[in-house]
């Protein structure tokens, strides 16, 4: 999940990029990890299931009648199967939300009073270090 949440939606410009320039992507985007057998069903519910969730001041968890309904409708009917698909996918749901949170913190820009020159001059030098055109890659503003 974590790859697929920093790499994923970088992933066709970077397979395009190589197959155009040669040019290797990061080491971190390579290292895709693999989805333990058996446990696809619950990565794909989970990927499914996460459109059905609330958004409104921020990501909320995916309703526990979205779950249900999916484990209806693929007929997981037995109590120790739903037991053990809706904690996978609330596992999962929960890892999404803590990385989902943590991504928008560090998109968060600090303020600061007009009047301090100091901490107005922080702030510039930090977003100036954000987006600085020689830590992206091309005109994407993808960064390595």
């Amino acid at each position: 999940m974590r790859w697929k949440i920093t790499w994923g939606a970088r992933a066709e410009f970077y397979e395009r990029r190589q197959r155009e320039t040669g040019r290797e992507p990061p080491a971190a985007f390579l290292n895709q990890p693999e989805i333990a057998r058996g446990l696809e069903l619950y990565a794909d519910a989970f990927w499914r299931l996460n459109n059905d969730r609330q958004v409104g001041m921020g990501l909320g968890p995916i309703p526990f009648t979205a779950i249900d309904a999916y484990a209806r409708r693929y007929r997981i009917d037995d109590v120790d199967e739903f037991d053990r698909f809706i904690t996978l996918v609330k596992v999962q749901d929960s890892e999404y939300l803590r990385l989902r949170q943590r991504q928008d913190d560090e998109n968060l820009v600090d303020e600061v009073e007009a009047t301090d020159v100091e901490g107005v001059r922080a702030l510039m030098k930090r977003l100036g270090n954000r987006h600085s055109p020689e830590k992206t890659d091309d005109a994407h503003g993808i960064t390595d």
